[in-house]
């Protein structure tokens, strides 16, 4: 081991051990409730801070390791959203969930399932990594668990349920390959015969999909919503990307076997479609921003089939960012929508308008992307089309909704130029991003070909340009939207039936057939 490798073991040690310090200390520690809670937040954020000084050194060339655990580069960018997102829901939790009974439970679990998803991310021991995956199972259907008795069980089984198949698949796999190796070495799987390597990656795209609430498990993470708020924020902290983390350490290993590669593409491709049509008939902020993690994570898990690692392991880290803040902010996201609605209706400009518009906004956007590929010298690879290709769609929406809203010449031109610069930094840091992580996790032979991608992203613009089409007509599209938004409407908990977890069946729904428009979030 190097001298720069081991004077960072301090720093790897805190980041291993500050989960369970911090647990420890909201439990036993002196003082009130909430000043505990806080101190555990801040044990958790100097985790955060070592593993921002170990992902550095990654980067730099210097990977940090120990017995059993590795951080290099992507675990490095995993510990971070781990870590920097515990730490911030947990600062959050002390306050939004003062005087509540559960909150020094919250802060114990939602502390101990953080260590759970670092150690999953850092781990190069199968039978380290199957524990950390079970454990954190056990901690995300106690921390659904945490909060107002009413509804408590409606919240929480069939997430007990999918987890638990998840669990039995991982283990399975794990006993599976250790059995036809010998080793426990993550690095070692690829030795397993070609009937073993199938099985086992059949198995962990079924616990990747379990965890994800992709395929016959999507109706979890919804169901999940009773519990408060620092909660659904907190599965975003590396839990519901877990199974994709596992495939990004598993892929060379098993994604060269051609059924775990097509599992993967049409579970996490229809899934993705399909999560994407309800997430625009749902009218509050959390069902919307639920929906719209299953049919985002199911699209990572798309990329994995297609031996896109890179993509779809900065799409993970971005993701777990930026939806972990827009649940804590959910609030006052609802309270501002509510002061935009109270006032003055807003001008509708003419379809002509509207058009030249998006025109406009596709344009500059696309102009700015093209112009940061010449000036970097950058060669659209498979792992840089589609990235790119999604960054232009993105960007050119946002950047025409803002048109659309602007009111003077001087607004449109801060609009278009902010969203053109926004783009271009996205492919700078991409493609700098791209160029360090390939050589770690890229795969050199992908079994199908990237262009797959393609009619999904082609479903994807089907369902946004037909969100109008009224559900009650009877026609093909009608009746989608109709079953898009019965799917997505609240349902009983499930009783208990010989089929367990793997029943898939619609259940009756407990909502009103008309819900109030509360409010409308943007943005998958």
């Amino acid at each position: 081991m190097g001298g720069v490798s081991a004077a960072l073991l301090a720093p790897l040690a805190l980041v291993l051990g500050c989960a369970p310090v911090a647990a420890l200390y909201a439990a036993r520690g002196r003082g009130p409730t909430q000043a505990r809670c806080r101190g555990a937040a801040r044990i958790v954020g100097a985790g955060a801070a070592a593993a921002a000084l170990l992902t550095v050194a990654a980067f730099a060339g210097h990977p940090t390791s120990g017995p059993r655990v590795e951080v290099t580069m992507f675990s490095g960018l995993v510990l971070l959203l781990v870590l920097g997102m515990g730490a911030t829901v947990l600062g959050f939790s002390s306050r939004s969930l003062r005087h509540e009974p559960y909150q020094e439970r919250f802060a114990v679990i939602g502390s101990l399932l953080v260590g759970g998803a670092a150690l999953l991310a850092v781990t190069t021991d199968l039978l380290v990594l199957a524990a950390a995956w079970v454990a954190t199972s056990l901690l995300t259907v106690a921390i659904i668990r945490t909060g107002p008795e009413a509804g408590l069980e409606a919240r929480s089984l069939r997430a007990r349920r999918s987890l638990l198949v998840g669990d039995v698949a991982v283990v399975a796999a794990v006993v599976a390959i250790v059995a036809a190796t010998g080793s426990t070495a993550v690095a070692d799987a690829a030795g397993a015969g070609a009937v073993v390597i199938g099985l086992a990656g059949v198995l962990v795209v079924i616990a990747a999909a379990s965890r994800s609430a992709s395929g016959p498990f999507y109706r979890w993470l919804p169901d999940s919503l009773g519990a408060p708020t620092p909660s659904s924020a907190l599965l975003h902290a590396g839990v519901v990307s877990g199974g994709a983390i596992v495939l990004i350490k598993l892929g060379p290993a098993v994604m060269p076997s051609w059924p775990v590669a097509v599992a993967a593409l049409l579970i996490g491709g229809l899934t993705c479609v399909f999560a994407e049509a309800v997430m625009l008939t749902r009218p509050d902020v959390k069902g919307r921003l639920a929906w719209s993690t299953i049919a985002q994570m199911s699209f990572t898990l798309l990329l994995c089939g297609l031996g896109l690692y890179v993509v779809a392991g900065l799409h993970l880290v971005a993701h777990g960012f930026y939806k972990g803040a827009l649940f804590l902010g959910s609030g006052s996201g609802v309270r501002g929508l509510v002061r935009q609605r109270s006032g003055p209706p807003a001008a509708v400009g003419r379809p002509s308008t509207r058009l030249v518009g998006w025109l406009v906004a596709f344009a500059v956007t696309g102009v700015a992307l093209v112009a940061a590929v010449v000036v970097t010298g950058t060669t659209l690879t498979n792992e840089l089309a589609v990235p790119v290709g999604l960054a232009w769609v993105a960007g050119g929406c946002a950047t025409a909704a803002g048109l659309h809203r602007a009111g003077r010449l001087r607004q449109s031109v801060l609009v278009a130029t902010s969203g053109a610069v926004l783009v271009a930094l996205y492919l700078v840091v991409t493609v700098a991003l791209e160029g360090r992580l390939n050589p770690e996790i890229g795969a050199a032979s992908p079994t199908l070909s990237t262009l797959w991608v393609l009619p999904v992203l082609a479903a994807l613009v089907l369902v946004a340009s037909t969100r109008g089409v009224d559900p009650s007509a009877d026609t093909v599209l009608g009746r989608a939207w109709a079953f898009a938004r019965q799917a997505g409407r609240p349902t009983a908990a499930p009783r208990f039936n010989l089929a367990g977890p793997l029943a898939w069946r619609p259940d009756r729904p407990t909502a009103p057939a008309h819900q109030p428009a509360l409010v409308h979030l943007t943005g998958a």
